[in-house]
């Protein structure tokens, strides 16, 4: 009989989310909200997207959320990360004359005799 109903495993984690004390967040909820902001502040600090998911998953743990789908997460990863960007754009972005953005730009440019930009060269150094 077990597993004959389609509700039968939606049934038994919700059985045992109860008993675990976990909670579900679906979309829109205040956990949903929590892990979006704290996905946003480690954004300002780590551009890295796994290790923002990796994050990400050890804060549900602690908080006791059933992790929602791992495309959910990874696109919260993607808007935490424009968010962070844009957020860093509007601090820092008066501090940028034309001039200095312009150097920043040729640090990126790749140098065909070195194989690598300035950028790179400068850390080696």
């Amino acid at each position: 009989m077990y597993g004959k109903r389609d509700q039968t495993r939606s049934d038994r984690l919700a059985e045992i989310a109860k008993y675990l004390e976990w909670k579900s967040a679906p979309a829109g909820s205040q956990a949903m909200n929590e892990l979006e902001q704290f996905l946003l502040d480690r954004a300002i600090k780590h551009d890295s997207p796994t290790l923002l998911f990796n994050l990400a998953r050890e804060y549900l743990m602690a908080a006791k959320v059933i992790r929602p789908g791992p495309l959910v997460v990874a696109k919260m990863v993607g808007t935490a990360r424009r968010g962070a960007s844009d957020l860093t754009s509007q601090l820092v972005g008066h501090l940028l004359t034309e001039e200095l953005r312009a150097d920043l730009e040729r640090m990126l440019v790749v140098d065909a005799g070195l194989g690598m930009t300035a950028l790179i060269q400068r850390l080696r150094r």
